[in-house]
């Protein structure tokens, strides 16, 4: 589902990549699973905001299992 200007947010990586980088800029984190047929359904809308705000603000995905 990623876009290159989403980057992938993980158990190990959370606090660092979304939680320490919201404190200098806005954070939007799509959680998603695979087997979430709404997911798929919103991935283009996701990556266009984050297109939209790329430079502006981070955008992370964390896949749910």
């Amino acid at each position: 589902m990623a876009d290159n200007t989403i980057q992938t947010a993980t158990d190990g990586n959370f606090e660092a990549e979304v939680l320490t980088a919201s404190n200098s800029q806005p954070v939007m984190v799509d959680f998603w699973a695979e087997w979430c047929r709404p997911c798929h359904m919103l991935a283009p809308t996701v990556a266009e905001i984050a297109h939209d705000y790329a430079g502006q603000a981070q955008s992370h995905e964390v896949e749910c299992r």
